[in-house]
């Protein structure tokens, strides 16, 4: 049986892992990228590959898709919508791979159309050196709701460095990453640092409350969290500090726009929702945006 053709749009850390690991069980993935590339060059833990790229920048080639992934970063997802509109057919598969919790809510339904839209929580430590170029840290998964598309998403992964879970609580699992995310992210933008910070104990204070009200908001989401959690994030930010730096610090000191709307902001948006006080997650939001390079966009 044929592999179900796939369009990455984003093919930067995240979507170049992803299409390595499609490569590397059989498929052919087409690229969508702002800076075009000729090879994918993707090392991970036990494997590798350097292949040519069917990358492509404009939209006048692509033409609907089994599967789209979309792997962007959610501040660039208002100029890929061309791209996107044109890889969707009434039968594809819409994998949203990006941060927040708010997948569903990303893309008009008039440029979805008929497509099943699956939102994907991804766990996949990546760098991206250069266009087409990407470092995989270790095997990565991505977890999505069950469904037949799902299914099908599944797979182009299978047996590859990339294992796709389903589960039928996808609220509980998006909402376990961003009780990690939102605070974790808001601290290491804001002292503009890694991990190296959460050797000290007051900052990892801060991340301790900072998780806990992220947790009460979860919680009125329908999100079944263990109690424990913010202490077990706590000890293993604690036993890797010094590792992996988060793009978002990246993308602060590149003083590019940063996911803090579909981190914090989306915290505080639903916890008012909910009638929930989060008063850290707030301030900490109030300070990320006027540090934005777009902050012109105040409150108010």
């Amino acid at each position: 049986m044929a592999k179900p053709t796939v369009t990455i749009i984003g093919p930067g850390a995240i979507g170049g892992a992803l299409a390595a690991a499609i490569v590397s069980g059989g498929g052919e993935p087409i690229l969508v990228a702002r800076t075009p590339f000729d090879r994918l060059r993707v090392e991970w833990p036990d494997g590798s590959i350097n292949v040519d790229a069917d990358c492509h920048t404009g939209v006048g080639d692509l033409t609907p898709s089994d599967v789209v992934i979309v792997a962007t970063k959610a501040t660039h997802n208002p100029s890929i919508l061309p791209h996107l509109e044109a890889c969707l057919g009434p039968e594809s598969r819409l994998v949203i791979a990006q941060n927040g919790v708010d997948h569903l809510e990303r893309f008009d339904p008039s440029i979805v159309g008929d497509a099943e839209v699956i939102p994907a929580v991804v766990f996949l430590p990546a760098e991206r050196p250069g266009p087409g170029h990407v470092v995989v840290g270790k095997a990565g998964r991505l977890v999505v709701p069950s469904s037949p598309g799902a299914g099908v998403v599944a797979s182009l992964f299978a047996d590859t460095f990339v294992q796709v879970d389903q589960t039928d609580d996808w609220i509980t699992a998006a909402w376990r990453k961003l009780v990690m995310n939102a605070p974790s992210g808001a601290i290491s933008v804001l002292a503009r640092r890694g991990p190296e910070i959460y050797a000290d104990n007051a900052t990892r204070e801060l991340l301790r409350a900072l998780m806990d009200e992220v947790m009460i908001v979860a919680a009125a989401e329908g999100a079944r969290l263990e109690p424990d959690l913010p202490e077990k994030y706590g000890r293993c930010f604690e036993a890797n500090a010094g590792g992996h730096t988060p793009s978002i610090v990246f993308d602060r000191l590149a003083g590019v726009t940063t996911e803090w709307r579909e981190r914090n902001a989306a915290v505080g948006r639903i916890a008012a929702r909910h009638g929930i006080d989060v008063p850290l997650n707030n301030a900490l939001t109030t300070l990320i945006r006027l540090g934005e390079p777009d902050f012109g966009a105040i409150d108010g």
